[in-house]
């Protein structure tokens, strides 16, 4: 038996209400905020089983002139796709955070707004319209902001998080004139219809799709509008997991998934699109691989994997990248679940330079992150050589030199992959874990089936989105980049040479490692470019002459407070004596009149 698909959306959404609303003790905050996903994922079950497409419409929602905008579902193959993602990572995270958040002072809150992105991405990825699709959009921008600040006591996360909020915001705002513009010269906004009825002549269409790749750039953190997701490593290592693997960071490529018959119209567009996505990739990639923060490099690596997905979505791939989106979710995930298992256990620490040695300690996190490293790379037969593969096979065909950027990402993968793996694990042992030994099963467990994910999830039974390329020549050339990069990680980080380390100290490698790990100076531009001019400009507003008469106002009304202020001094004697006074010219002014 299959529920509605309203219901899917609705049982996170159901534990967010419950969670928010009702004080509830912390095993049933567990109980509640686990069994909520849980529900979503067994309700998604059974229509990824049922083949073929489904709508169902819960009414007319917005009708205004000849727009109107039903409160529609509609499941197809990707939505299939997504829906299990959601909520299968999603209910792992779920279940990781209930021992690696407990004794937290916000756990109730923290479960309730988890609970509320899921619900929120999952109405997302059912929407039928564009509307109902953006108002998904808005909610995980709203969840990312709200978890991203869990901590909210420590400035520099209330500041990650209202970083977050604004950049994607200048996304959000590009979607959202691409809807006006669409819904302006379409006529419609419900997504079949729209995509149906397209023009390839529309002179209006390029822009569209320049304004709704806007919208993707941001909430996927491509360049330009990559500087959020680094800082957005200030929230608990959960919600890191969540943002990367299942929720935030997909949406864009997903939005352009959905949307990918309009882009096939425009190959200007789609051209710009693969390029993005490529630099997007290298930038990301050597942006990665000079971090000294672990949570920070595996931000970047997801940056640089999202490239992978626009790469392909450019090149006319979007099945291929739809498969990728789903093996990135199992060892993304793995990588923050596994790093979160080593900060805990180092004091919350997330210095490489206070790691090392911890193989033995955390023999599980050790093992997990190899697993996840192992998928990250590319390398056969994890998950993430077939889905990568079948993006740099269209890329060859598309361009070549779009296949020769995605080939070097493919090398620096392996070398920031491998690089944190052996900085963590291997080595001289520069801090004793607090807390080593077995995990408890909440974290064990998500940690074993992500890993098993991970490695085998490219043999999984065929879905219609996720077809396996056969080897070819092109291909072996990606698994070869692999190979090296593994190998010379192992020499550089594991050996460790003399002349390497010779060669690191030097002042040319010390400063270009300086701009890498600084995001290749995109937050300083930024600051120089658009924070710096807008505080000026506040200031000067401070003395605006619009504001002086209120100002002198405000001046005069504390003049009159501060002369009468000693006329208060608690004498009751003066007093009596005043409203004696007082009530003498009232009654003379009385008689007088």
């Amino acid at each position: 038996m299959t529920l509605p698909l309203w219901t899917i959306p609705a049982f996170p959404l159901a534990g967010f209400l419950l969670l928010a609303l009702v004080p509830l003790a912390p095993r049933a905050i567990v109980f509640v905020g686990c069994a909520s996903v849980a529900l979503a994922g067994l309700a998604s079950l059974g229509w990824i089983a049922t083949p073929g497409e489904v709508h169902q419409s819960l009414g007319t929602w917005v009708a205004a002139g000849s727009l109107t905008v039903d409160f529609r579902f509609h499941l197809d193959p990707l939505a299939r796709l997504m829906l299990g993602v959601i909520t299968g990572v999603g209910f792992l995270i779920h279940l990781y955070s209930t021992a690696h958040m407990a004794g937290d002072e916000g756990y109730r809150r923290f479960f309730a707004a988890m609970n509320l992105f899921v619900a929120a991405m999952i109405l997302l990825v059912l929407a039928d319209n564009l509307v109902l699709l953006y108002l998904g959009w808005e909610g995980v921008g709203l969840c990312s902001y709200l978890l991203i600040g869990h901590w909210y006591r420590d400035p520099a996360n209330g500041a990650a998080a209202r970083k977050a909020f604004i950049v994607t915001r200048t996304g959000d705002t590009a979607l959202l004139l691409g809807l006006f513009l669409l819904a302006g010269h379409a006529g419609t906004l419900d997504i079949r219809t729209l995509l149906a009825g397209l023009d390839p002549a529309s002179p209006w269409l390029p822009l569209a799709a320049l304004l709704l790749l806007g919208g993707a750039v941001g909430k996927s953190a491509q360049v330009p509008l990559q500087v959020w997701l680094p800082d957005a490593m200030a929230g608990p290592t959960p919600v890191s997991a969540l943002i990367h693997a299942a929720t935030m960071v997909t949406a864009g490529a997903y939005l352009l998934a959905r949307l990918h018959p309009l882009y096939d119209l425009v190959p200007a567009v789609q051209h710009g699109v693969a390029w993005l996505g490529a630099a997007t990739l290298l930038l990301a990639g050597c942006s990665a691989l000079a971090q000294n923060d672990l949570k920070r490099a595996l931000a970047y690596s997801t940056i640089s994997q999202t490239g992978y997905l626009f790469l392909g979505l450019g090149v006319g791939a979007w099945r291929a990248s739809a498969f990728h989106l789903m093996t990135h979710a199992f060892f993304k995930a793995l990588l923050f679940l596994a790093a979160g298992v080593v900060i805990a256990a180092l004091g919350h620490t997330r210095d490489l330079g206070q790691m090392g040695g911890l193989r033995r300690h955390l023999p599980l996190a050790c093992w997990s992150f190899l697993a996840g490293v192992v998928a990250l790379a590319g390398l056969l037969p994890a998950a993430g050589y077939f889905s990568k593969e079948a993006i740099l096979v269209r890329a060859y065909g598309a361009d070549p030199a779009l296949w020769a950027v995605a080939v070097a990402g493919v090398l620096v993968t392996a070398l920031y992959g491998f690089r944190l793996w052996l900085r963590v694990f291997h080595g001289e042992l520069r801090r004793r874990p607090e807390r080593a030994g077995r995990q408890p099963p909440a974290i064990a467990v998500p940690l074993i089936v992500l890993s098993l994910l991970s490695l085998g999830g490219g043999f999984l039974p065929p879905l219609p989105l996720t077809a396996v390329p056969t080897p070819t020549p092109v291909s072996l050339t990606g698994m070869a980049a692999a190979l090296l990069g593994t190998v010379l990680a192992l020499v550089l980080w594991g050996w460790q040479p003399r002349w390497w380390r010779r060669w690191q100290a030097t002042l040319p490698v010390q400063l270009l490692a300086a701009w890498w790990r600084q995001g290749w100076g995109f937050d300083a531009l930024y600051h120089h470019l658009f924070v710096a001019p807008y505080r000026y400009l506040a200031r000067l507003n401070r003395a605006d002459v619009v504001n002086r008469p209120y100002d002198l106002l405000v001046g005069a009304n504390a003049a009159v407070h501060r002369a009468l202020l000693p006329l208060h001094d608690g004498r009751l004697r003066r007093y009596a004596l005043a409203m004696g006074l007082g009530a003498a010219l009232l009654l003379a002014w009385g008689l007088g009149t």
